[in-house]
């Protein structure tokens, strides 16, 4: 058997007129997602400069590999490029004893690498134009 509703009961719809504004929705972040989504997007100073996540991620694997020094001086030197984001576009490690380089941040578009071990490694070369197909990179 069907059920039938009462006709005189109040109806539950929310009334709306076509002149009512419609409301902001607020977004509710926790405390910490707040500051994960900082430390990702935000720019943080390191080695001297600002820099942004990947940038920053970069020269942490750098100087985990080569050293403090050795990184300071890729930043300091004036071919290299930060851009004002904190963004990676230019890295100049030229005449360096660099053997080898952590994950490339997205935002790079050359790379220079005359003079140093990785430029007589082909097997290394061949792999960063199948990773980074974009990348230019001078020998």
């Amino acid at each position: 058997m069907r059920e039938i509703g009462n006709p005189f009961a109040e109806n539950k719809i929310p009334s709306v007129s076509m002149f009512a504004k419609e409301r902001k929705k607020h977004i509710q972040a926790t405390p910490k997602v707040v500051a994960d989504l900082e430390e990702k997007f935000g720019t943080k100073e390191y080695l001297g400069v600002k820099m942004n996540y990947e940038t920053l991620t970069f020269f942490k694997g750098l100087v985990s590999r080569v050293g403090e020094e050795a990184s300071m001086k890729i930043v300091e030197n004036g071919d290299t490029r930060i851009n004002d984001a904190g963004a990676l576009t230019r890295l100049y490690c030229n005449n360096t004893q660099i053997t080898s380089l952590p994950e490339l941040p997205a935002g790079l578009t050359e790379l220079h690498l005359t003079g140093t071990p990785l430029a007589k490694d082909q097997a290394f070369l061949n792999e960063l134009e199948k990773k980074y197909p974009k990348l230019s990179v001078h020998i």
